[in-house]
């Protein structure tokens, strides 16, 4: 017969703070996390919502003359597109920025470089405008003209809106 000892089961007494000291610590942890959870969704939740609209300056000729308000400047499709987006003011002077003579198609660009993104004549264009929706030009991004944080310039024309930030 073998002869094997056990070792009877005994708690020392680091195990014993352990265990008696665990359980409050985890309720604090789990409180405070709570809280700062609490607190992150009041912070967040107190900030005013972004609107597109307020990072592009307003040209009164611009909405007087081609009945829309710029309101998006955003590089997409990773960075091989440009999305000009603006609103409809007026539905029966959108077609003047559109027509015939592209020597009024919004012209972007970028205030640093230099480097200009026009429209194509032949790209999409809208039809039907109605009031108070947004509508979008897209651009190709030829030799990454523009980069999210870049500083633009939008022409219609001969009127300008500078200082667009791009997205």
């Amino acid at each position: 017969m073998t002869n094997t000892s056990q070792a009877s089961p005994t708690r020392s007494a680091s195990g014993l703070l352990h265990t008696r000291w665990f359980l409050p610590a985890l309720i604090v942890a789990v409180l405070v996390l709570a809280l700062g959870g609490v607190w992150l969704a009041s912070q967040l939740s107190a900030r005013p919502p972004v609107t597109p609209s307020a990072e592009i300056p307003i040209n009164p000729v611009i909405e007087d003359r081609f009945g829309v308000r710029f309101t998006l400047m955003a590089v997409t499709a990773e960075q091989g597109w440009v999305d000009l987006r603006y609103r409809v003011l007026d539905p029966s002077k959108v077609m003047g920025m559109f027509g015939t003579d592209a020597t009024v198609y919004p012209k972007l660009i970028n205030e640093t470089t230099g480097k200009t993104l026009e429209m194509n004549i032949n790209a999409h264009k809208h039809a039907g405008f109605e009031a108070g929706l947004v509508y979008f030009i897209i651009y190709i991004n030829y030799g990454s003209a523009f980069k999210s944080g870049d500083m633009a310039t939008i022409q219609v024309g001969d009127q300008k809106i500078e200082h667009v930030l791009v997205r």
